[in-house]
């Protein structure tokens, strides 16, 4: 891979990085009771989407062996990035998934309290401990 590719694979994962980690700073709690958070990372999953087709439209290296031509030091540096992402999508899919499960859990007490209007409503919200 040549410097110039280097250099914007390495923006390009360190754009994906940053996008992460604002998604994954988005809480249950938030997307579920603020109509602004949630706006936003339907925003961020769009702009995430396009980083990630800009990625995969990367050409690989001249022979194929895209870190062939790479120092250890810079590859190590890319490497660091695509981990980085990694581990952001693991809180965000966390968090995703918590979301869901208490839309689930409200629609069902909610279908439940229209048959009987006087229930009171109670949700529980379980969200995962995760360490940033």
């Amino acid at each position: 891979m040549t410097s110039k590719g280097y250099q914007c694979k390495l923006r390009l994962f360190t754009k994906l990085s940053r996008l992460s980690e604002e998604m994954a700073a988005l809480s249950a709690e938030q997307l579920l009771d603020d109509e602004q958070a949630l706006a936003r990372l339907q925003n961020l999953v769009e702009q995430r989407a396009e980083v990630m087709a800009e990625i995969d439209r990367l050409p690989p290296g001249a022979d194929g062996r895209e870190s062939a031509a790479l120092d250890a030091a810079a590859e190590n540096h890319l490497r660091r990035e695509i981990e980085a992402a990694e581990k952001q999508n693991e809180i965000i899919e966390n968090t995703v998934k918590a979301v869901l499960d208490c839309l689930k859990e409200r629609t069902k007490k909610n279908c439940g309290r229209a048959s009987n209007p006087n229930a009171p409503m109670r949700v529980e919200l379980y969200l995962p401990k995760v360490l940033l």
